[in-house]
């Protein structure tokens, strides 16, 4: 499009448009953006206590419900030996309705002793 042609095409444009700034038409202003993003947070790494830029760092789950999470993903059941894409705790165990509540509440001893000796052996004597 030539010079002559731009001239030509603003000499016909509305006078009432001239003042009006141009905006985008995707939205009028003051208005919010109805698509949020899911916001990451892992459950299992703020119920353990985990720093605020750990848990709000990564999802427990996918968009497939396979475990993202690596602290969970490290983790063996031990009533099922599951671990990885398809780890949990004692308490969301398939298996544990089917186990005895004493041998649930033994493995959770197991664990609390397990997290003890560990973090004994993080101090220095």
């Amino acid at each position: 499009m030539s010079n002559d042609d731009t001239q030509y095409f603003e000499a016909f444009r509305p006078i009432w448009q001239e003042d009006i700034p141009v905006r985008p038409l995707d939205r009028p202003s003051g208005v919010r953006s109805r698509t949020r993003r899911p916001k990451k947070l892992c459950k299992f790494c703020k119920n353990n206590k985990e720093d605020k830029k750990v848990y709000e760092g990564h999802n427990l789950n996918d968009e497939h419900g396979r475990v993202v999470c690596p602290k969970l993903r490290q983790f063996t059941c031990l009533l099922c030996s599951a671990t990885g894409d398809y780890a949990h705790t004692i308490k969301y165990c398939p298996m544990s309705d089917k186990v005895d509540h004493a041998l649930i509440m033994e493995a959770r001893r197991e664990i609390q002793r397990m997290n003890h000796m560990k973090r004994r052996r993080g101090k220095s004597i």
